[in-house]
């Protein structure tokens, strides 16, 4: 007996791909490898057999970015079906469910993609033939960079400029965003220690910006950490 297959929307027509005998109790098996939507027949003493398909089913899958700083825009890509409808489902921080969001078209090689905007912290699966795993984008907390505190008068461009002098504290103005209503908690180390020590708490406002104001008589570092569990850059703050 033969069997016969056409890949359905790849092939023009059938072709025999293999032949075997059946036992002597009539039965018979053959493990064939898929890539696509199959439909098979077999052929035995001049009879053909009832059509049989099998759907191949493409895996879907989504990709997304640990962080974004708020409001700030970033790509979902995945794979899926190529040419298929891909419908991402979202589910925002707080919320029981998953809804459903953006449909997209996956191109002729299967990759999809879908802009998104980081207001607060997501979660993401996308769902075409089959359901992706989930994917999560959190808000990052950012604080800004490395400052120059200068103890004399005189202005500098691209400086902050404080009167003061030497062995005196000065204020220093340091802020950051962090995700909506988070506590950010600053942490900050001179130079010399070895230990971190908590020196303000404040919670994000609803534009995601925080801020507090220090003061300071030497150079140090500063990060910020927020109570969603993410943490900024370390940068230094150089006072002269």
């Amino acid at each position: 007996m033969e069997i016969w297959a056409y890949q359905v929307g790849l092939w023009k027509t059938y072709h025999p791909i293999a032949t075997l005998r059946a036992s002597s109790a009539g039965n018979w098996a053959r493990y064939v490898r898929l890539n696509h939507t199959t439909r098979y027949f077999v052929r035995a003493a001049g009879l053909k057999s009832s059509v049989a398909t099998t759907r191949y089913l493409y895996r879907t899958n989504i990709y997304a970015a640990a962080s974004k700083p708020i409001n700030q825009r970033y790509t979902i890509i995945g794979t899926a079906r190529p040419d298929s409808i891909v419908t991402i489902y979202y589910r925002r921080a707080g919320w029981r469910r998953f809804v459903a969001g953006s449909r997209v078209r996956a191109g002729h090689n299967g990759h999809y993609q879908a802009s998104w905007r980081a207001r607060t912290d997501y979660q993401f699966f996308a769902r075409s033939d089959t359901q992706s795993p989930t994917a999560r984008t959190r808000v990052a907390t950012t604080a800004v960079g490395s400052l120059s505190i200068s103890r004399s008068a005189a202005s500098a461009a691209g400086t902050t400029t404080v009167a003061a002098t030497s062995g005196t504290t000065v204020a220093v103005p340091l802020r950051g965003t962090a995700r909506a209503g988070s506590l950010v908690q600053v942490y900050v180390r001179h130079a010399g220690q070895h230990a971190w020590r908590t020196v303000a708490a404040v919670r994000a406002q609803r534009s995601g910006r925080w801020g507090v104001g220090l003061r300071a008589a030497s150079t140090f570092t500063y990060f910020a950490r927020s109570s969603t569990g993410q943490q900024s850059h370390a940068y230094q703050v150089a006072i002269r």
